[in-house]
Formats: structure tokens, C-alpha cells, sequence
């Protein structure tokens, strides 16, 4: 089973929480946990998050809060992985998640430093996230860290590539190559060498796929090196590969062996969704001995099952989605930050509070997946026109016609309520979403500008579509 990170919300799930953070508050009596938990929620703003594969492996206690000196920051007062179950990446999984959680808000809604209470939880979490902890950061600079992308590999690369390969930390979970090997792998057609860039284009990794040109479409990840640890790469890096397999190379199977005392990349495989299928037994020699494989895959159903078991469902949006709507605006459009002028993207990226005003000045839709909301976009009244504004998909929810159907939405709307004409502003740089625009009939009618980036001014006439609906009613 994927592990599963969520807030405890309810009665149940609060209370299923308290047999791992008795292990850290053991003065915290069972009786009185809920109680006390929700007191805190009502009066302090305390929230709980936990990780579960089926059970729960790790708990985590936070509040936002803010200080004048500081600004706005999450306090995570308590950090447990259960008893058995430590060392094994539970801890800092679930605080990469909350780092993920604050990031999505921004600056302006949520945290801007994280402090830990404990020198339990700052130990537990290795150097390099302890630092996080210690250092304040922009939410929105944090989302913009973790954006990666992937590019072929090069004559250039080499140097960084063998380096990464050849660090002790590295090397003893992977074959090393030579420099011949990965040069005659760029010639490969049945192969792809990329490496791994985050948002500033600094190399962190490299990735190898083999199988390109398989008749059975079974692609293989044939290695993965990341060489900045514990930043959440890895899974970043993960993502972007499968999103390359299923979407651009049509793979039906996407496989990988890893050694089976490698149990952080197992449990970060297994996190993803990759399933085991078996062990190859002491099938690889090595200068200590033999090692056994471990086989793992995810089938390309497996891959989009993620948004198309559950149906899709639209609706509109109340006031208390608006921290929702803000994480979704905040994430869809991180990727392209930097090419907004900071006037513009903050434009772009409303606060809770500018959120909460627009629901009296027209409707907001929202798109929703197993209750979590993947997708949103608003309309305002413009004597016989409607104005759009605020599209915005989740990156890993993309590719199901989300975009289409909410335009479907508000098109049906428009035409019931006698609107003339759709109209809305966009950036250059958003090549989806224009695509998206033209496909539904906008069509340019001008230029803007805001705050000093570029707008595209975009339209489209209901007459046509008022004339059918009248002729079929």
C-alpha cells in the first residue's frame, strides 16, 4: 500500500494518532488526548498530520502562527515515528511534507521558518533538514526548489556524471561505469542519459533508461543518482521519470531492480507506487560478496489511475475552500515564477483573504479528486460578458481534461444566464493554457500588460452557442 499523508481532522483520526505520539507526550493520558487536542485546535490553532501505509507510522504537530519581528512562520512542535518503525525515511517524509504544505500558501499565508521544540525531532532529522528548520525561507522559493527537470545528458556532463556515480554514498548502491560507457550510451537508441537540473539549472543527478525500443513497451530505470540528499530530489526526480515513461514514451511498464538492503530507496519506490514483484537471490557479485535484487514496477493503469478511478467532480466552491484554492493557484503556477515581474505573480497568486473576497464578486468553480481539490477557476460579470480568471490545474493532476471541463462549466453557465461573450487575460509563457484557449475557441483580440509582464487578451462569442440552445429549447 502507498504510504498516505493527511491532516487529522476527524474524532477517529485524531485518536488513531495517539498510540505513536504517546511515545513523545507520555504524560498525555488516552482520555484525555482528544479533548486536549481539540481544545488546542479551537484555541491555539494546533493541527495534526500523519503518515499511514494501513497504519499509522508517523505523527506530526504544528501550528502557523506569526511574529512581528519574523512574520509568519509553522511551529511544528511535535515529530514522532512510531516505535520499530524509526529510521526509516517515516519522520522525514511526513516533514517534507509539511514543508510542502507551508510552501503552498506562499509567504504571505503561511510559513516563512519552521522551529522545532525538541532535540529529539531536530536529531531525527538528519543535518541537512535540521537546517531547513533553523533558517527562514520563502514558502514559494521553497516550491520553486523543488521544481526539477530533466535534459539529455552531454560530452560536458561527463565529469559531474562519474563524480556522482564514483562518491562513497553513491557507489555502493549502483554499478560504476567508465567514461567510455556513458558516452556510448548517448549514441544508444534503446537508451536515454539525462540529467536531473533543479529550478536555477544546477546539475543534482542523473537518470538512465533503457528499453526505449522494447515491442513489449517495458521501459527500465536503469539507475538514479541524486547528489543533493535529503531535499526531496529524489522523489521529484522520480515523478518527472515516470511522467516521461507513461506520457511522452507510451511505456505500458515501467520497472527497476534495487538492492535489497537499500530500504530508503525502497520505501521511496514504494511511496511512488512501484510494486514489488519479487527478489533476485544473490544474483549480483560484488567486491563483498553476493547481493540480492529486488524487482519493482508500475504498470501504466497504475500510473493514471491516480485521477481517472475516482470520476472527477465539479462544483462550486464555498469561502472555506479558499486556503485550498490559494495551494492549488500557489503550485500551478510556482514553475513559472520567475518570469513574472514579483508585482505580477503576487497578482497571480491571490492571498486567502483576496480569495475570500471574490466569492461577492462572482462564482468559483473547483475540481475535485477523492475530496481533494486539484483544480479551480473563477468568472466575474462584465455587463453582457464574463471575465475569467484564476485557471489552474495541479502539475500531477494535468492530462485529464480538467481545463476543458471547467470551461465546459462555465460556458453552460454563461449561456444559461444570457452572457455574450468569454473573455480572459494570459501570459505568453503559458503555451498549455493557450493551447487550451484556442482549442475551445478563444481567439487574441490584443494585449495588456501587468505590473510589467506581458498579458494576452483573449476571447470568445456565445451568440452562436446561444442561437443552438434556443433552437433546442
Amino acid at each position: 500500500m502507498m504510504n498516505k499523508i493527511a491532516l487529522a481532522e476527524s474524532d477517529e483520526e485524531i485518536l488513531d494518532c495517539f498510540s505513536v505520539m504517546a511515545e513523545l507526550r507520555p504524560h498525555v493520558s488516552k482520555n484525555e488526548f482528544l479533548p486536549t487536542v481539540k481544545r488546542l485546535t479551537e484555541n491555539a490553532g494546533f493541527q495534526m498530520a500523519y503518515l499511514t501505509d494501513g497504519e499509522i507510522k508517523a505523527v506530526a504537530g504544528f501550528r502557523i502562527s506569526e511574529w512581528l519581528a519574523g512574520g509568519k512562520y509553522m511551529e511544528i512542535e511535535d515529530l514522532a515515528a512510531k516505535n520499530g518503525e524509526r529510521s526509516k525515511g517515516y519522520g522525514g517524509e511526513l516533514f517534507d511534507w509539511l514543508v510542502e504544505y507551508a510552501g503552498r500558501f506562499g509567504h504571505r499565508a503561511c510559513a516563512r521558518r519552521f522551529v522545532l521544540h525538541t532535540a529529539r525531532t531536530a536529531r531525527q532529522l538528519g543535518n541537512r533538514r535540521r537546517a531547513v528548520c533553523l533558517l527562514a525561507f520563502s514558502g514559494n522559493r521553497q516550491l520553486r526548489q523543488m521544481k526539477i527537470s530533466l535534459r539529455r545528458t552531454n560530452e560536458s556532463d561527463l565529469d559531474f556524471v562519474l563524480g556522482a556515480e564514483q562518491a562513497a554514498e553513491n557507489r555502493v548502491f549502483v554499478s560504476v561505469w567508465t567514461r567510455e560507457q556513458h558516452r556510448a550510451a548517448f549514441e544508444t537508441e534503446d537508451l536515454s542519459h539525462l540529467v536531473i537540473e533543479n529550478a536555477d539549472g544546477k546539475r543534482i543527478g542523473y537518470i538512465i533508461l533503457t528499453g526505449l525500443a522494447d515491442a513489449n513497451r517495458s521501459i527500465s530505470l536503469k539507475r538514479i543518482v541524486v547528489t543533493e540528499k535529503d531535499q526531496g530530489y529524489g522523489k521529484h526526480a522520480l515523478r518527472e521519470t515516470k511522467k516521461l515513461a507513461f506520457k511522452e514514451l507510451k511505456a505500458h511498464r515501467l520497472w527497476l531492480d534495487v538492492k535489497e538492503h537499500n530500504k530508503r530507496a525502497r520505501h521511496i519506490y514504494e511511496a511512488e507506487g512501484f510494486i514489488a514483484e519479487g527478489i533476485l537471490r544473490e544474483c549480483l557479485k560484488t567486491e563483498n560478496g553476493y547481493e540480492s535484487l529486488v524487482v519493482m514496477s508500475m504498470l501504466r493503469g497504475e500510473y493514471e489511475s491516480k485521477f481517472q478511478k475516482v470520476e472527477l467532480r465539479l462544483q462550486i466552491a464555498m469561502p472555506e475552500d479558499s486556503e485550498a484554492i490559494v495551494a492549488v493557484l500557489t503550485e500551478a503556477f510556482a514553475e513559472h515564477k520567475s518570469s513574472y515581474t514579483p508585482q505580477a505573480y503576487a497578482a497571480t497568486v491571490p492571498t486567502v483573504n483576496d480569495i475570500k473576497k471574490r466569492f461577492s464578486e462572482g462564482k468559483i468553480w473547483i475540481a475535485l479528486n477523492n475530496k481533494r481539490i486539484v483544480g479551480t477557476v473563477s468568472v466575474v460579470p462584465k455587463k453582457d460578458s464574463l471575465y475569467i480568471r484564476s485557471m489552474a490545474i495541479l502539475p500531477e493532476a494535468r492530462g485529464n481534461r480538467i481545463g476543458e471541463r471547467l470551461l465546459e462549466k462555465i460556458e453552460d453557465y454563461a449561456v444559461a444566464h444570457d452572457y455574450r461573450k468569454l473573455f480572459l487575460n494570459t501570459t505568453p509563457f503559458l503555451d498549455r493554457a493557450i493551447r487550451l484557449y484556442k482549442k475551445f475557441g478563444f481567439v487574441r483580440c490584443g494585449s495588456d500588460d501587468l505590473f510589467g509582464t506581458q498579458l494576452l487578451m483573449m476571447e470568445k462569442s456565445l451568440e452562436s452557442e446561444s442561437s443552438t440552445r434556443e433552437v433546442k429549447d
